[in-house]
C-alpha cells in the first residue's frame, strides 16, 4: 500500500512538472510557427510589390514610347495624305511603320503585339507574324467595342483575352 501512495505522489509530481513544460513547449512552437508566417508573408508582399513596380515602370516606359511614336511623321503621313500618296511611298511608310512596331514589340518581353489603326482605311497594321508585315480589316465597332472596354478600365482593358491599352495622339490625327 506504502509502494501504491509512493507511486501516486511521483506521477502527481511528474504531471506537475511535466504539464507546464509540455504547456511552454506547445506555446513556444506556436510562436515560432507564427513568426515564420509572417516573414514568409512579408517576403511574398516584397515580392509582389517589387513585380507591380517592375510591371507598372515596363508598362509606363511603353505608354511613353508608344506616345512619341504617334507623333511621328510618317504615322501622321499616312492618316492625313494616304489616298494622295504614290503607292510606294505608302508601301514605304508602312514598312518604316511595321518596323518601329517591331522594335517596340521586342523591346519589352510584355508586348504581344503592337497594332496601330487607321479609322479612315478600317485597317490596322501589327507587328505579329515574326516580322512579317501584316494588316488586317478592324470595323469601326471593333474600335468601339476596344475604347469601350478601355473607358470602363482605369489603366488597362481586357480586349478579346488579352490585357491591352490605347495610346491616342495628342495631334488627334486618323490613327
Amino acid at each position: 500500500m506504502r509502494n501504491s501512495i509512493t507511486f501516486k505522489k511521483m506521477l502527481l509530481l511528474f504531471c506537475a512538472v511535466a504539464t507546464p513544460l509540455f504547456g511552454f513547449s506547445f506555446f513556444l512552437i506556436h510562436r515560432n510557427n507564427a513568426a515564420e508566417e509572417s516573414r514568409i508573408l512579408s517576403s511574398v508582399q516584397e515580392k509582389t510589390d517589387q513585380t507591380a513596380s517592375t510591371l507598372a515602370s515596363a508598362i509606363e516606359q511603353l505608354y511613353h514610347t508608344a506616345s512619341r511614336m504617334a507623333e511621328q511623321s510618317n504615322l501622321r503621313r499616312l492618316a492625313d495624305t494616304g489616298d494622295l500618296m504614290s503607292p510606294y511611298d505608302i508601301s514605304r511608310n508602312i514598312l518604316l511603320l511595321q518596323e518601329q512596331q517591331t522594335s517596340i514589340k521586342n523591346a519589352n518581353q510584355y508586348v504581344d503585339n503592337f497594332i496601330i489603326y487607321y479609322e479612315k482605311f478600317g485597317k490596322a497594321y501589327n507587328s505579329a507574324g515574326d516580322g512579317v508585315p501584316s494588316f488586317f480589316e478592324f470595323s469601326p465597332e471593333d474600335y468601339r467595342i476596344l475604347t469601350d472596354a478601355y473607358a470602363a478600365g482605369d489603366f488597362l482593358a481586357l480586349y478579346d483575352g488579352s490585357l491591352t491599352g490605347i495610346v491616342v495622339p495628342s495631334s488627334k490625327s486618323g490613327f
